[in-house]
């Protein structure tokens, strides 16, 4: 259907068949409804991009809140002697991951090797973003040992993952730093 068909089509009905309505506050804290309309989605996107920029050029955000930062995540604090620290109610001790550091939900695992396949390694694949893929991470310090046990993928195909047990459901990864290419897997948690 070309665009003057689909604009012949739409010509009886209200909108067109591509819109969005969105609220906005200026800095004098009054509200605004905007409502932007295209015929295909390629043009509105960036009809929305184009509008958010202008509104926040002059001062703009998002009716009735500022934009809030991600919520923080938290892991058990450790002492010099690697013990978890708890506090006089023998509650865990808990601090925000340090900078560069993420949860993940763990997708899945399997046995892996290297090229020469002359090491084995578990590896851990996750649902987000920047660490998804269907080749996951090595774990160079597994939280189980079964893993040996499990199948290699056939060569150049796609591993069959082994489901997470829930206690393994979520892995904190650290950035790669300095001059390092990889992830680090730091630890598996409920």
């Amino acid at each position: 259907m070309t665009i003057e068909e689909t604009k012949q089509y739409f010509e009886n009905f209200p909108e067109a068949p591509a819109s969005d309505t969105f609220r906005w506050s200026d800095p004098q804290g009054f509200e605004h409804m905007l409502t932007l309309r295209a015929w295909h989605i390629k043009p509105l996107l960036k009809a929305i991009g184009e509008a958010q920029a202008e509104i926040l050029v002059a001062g703009g955000k998002p009716a009735g809140q500022s934009v809030k930062p991600a919520p923080v995540a938290t892991v058990q604090e450790r002492g010099d002697d690697g013990l978890p620290v708890i506090d006089g109610e023998g509650q865990p001790v808990l601090i925000a991951l340090p900078a560069n550091t993420h949860v993940f939900t763990v997708k899945g695992f399997y046995h892996g090797q290297n090229k020469d396949k002359t090491k084995d390694f578990l590896k851990v694949v996750v649902e987000e973003k920047p660490y998804s893929g269907k080749y996951g991470h090595p774990v160079f310090h597994p939280p189980f040992a079964e893993w040996k046990t499990w199948p290699y993928p056939a060569d150049g195909a796609a591993p069959g993952l082994f489901a997470a047990d829930p206690k393994y459901g979520h892995v904190v990864i650290r950035d790669p730093e300095g001059d390092g290419k990889f992830p680090e897997i730091v630890e598996f948690r409920e």
